[in-house]
């Protein structure tokens, strides 16, 4: 930090999950108005465990995330590091999929997040009809070779987080701070009181709008080390 500053490290807490619950929202996907009132009323909940009590957060957030990105059950399968399964397709041909302690896992997330299996399902289709996927600040990510449009709700989901990040920059430069460093989804700054800490913390969730409420954690420290 500055000298005789701390180092403020500020961080949105499950940002990529908030923003794919907030597209959902705003598609009246099914199971998202439950979870659009229990954010409303804490902010701070788990959004991984309000998917299922029977899925170890760690898994879960693991299949969450994998799934958003595009990945298919033998993916899936080397991230749990669990065993695929091979099967025969119509044509008599073997094929590897997911083996069936992974495919549990999968199908008890999928009963517990419709809203997530439905939004890929629409974000892949209307990528496939228009060719792009538009970010929740405007911008076009293309699909040339629709052979990619598996990866389109990724794209859509980390486009935003891109975007929510990089409008949180400019807002904090408007208000007179200046980040030593960003990384991914958190933000190094010199703080000089807690008072700054909060306002630096409003400014990164007010920067987009979304249905459900961002949220960034911080921690105060002599350095950088120390805050992680």
């Amino acid at each position: 930090p500055d000298e005789d500053y701390q180092y403020g490290r500020f961080d949105y807490k499950e940002q990529e999950p908030k923003i794919a619950l907030h597209y959902a929202v705003l598609s009246k996907l099914p199971g998202t108005q439950n979870l659009l009132e229990k954010h409303a009323k804490n902010p701070d909940i788990d959004s991984y465990g309000l998917i299922s009590h029977e899925i170890e957060r760690d898994i879960c957030k693991t299949v969450y995330l994998a799934m958003l990105y595009g990945a298919g059950g033998v993916k899936i399968c080397e991230q749990l590091k669990l065993p695929t399964a091979y099967r025969e397709d119509r044509r008599g041909s073997l094929y590897e999929c997911a083996g069936p302690e992974a495919q549990g896992i999968i199908d008890n997330f999928e009963r517990g997040a419709p809203y997530i299996i439905e939004l890929i399902k629409k974000v892949t289709r209307s990528a496939r009809s228009k060719g792009y996927v538009k970010t929740i600040l405007g911008r076009r990510c293309r699909f040339p070779d629709l052979d990619w449009v598996y990866k389109a709700t990724n794209r859509l989901i980390q486009g935003s987080a891109a975007d929510q990040m990089k409008k949180a920059l400019i807002d904090l430069h408007a208000a007179g701070y200046t980040p030593h460093l960003q990384v991914h989804d958190e933000v190094g700054i010199s703080i000089n009181n807690d008072k700054q800490a909060v306002e630096i913390k409003n400014i990164m969730e007010q920067s987009v709008e979304l249905k459900i409420p961002a949220l960034v954690d911080y921690t105060l420290g002599a350095n950088w080390g120390e805050c992680k």
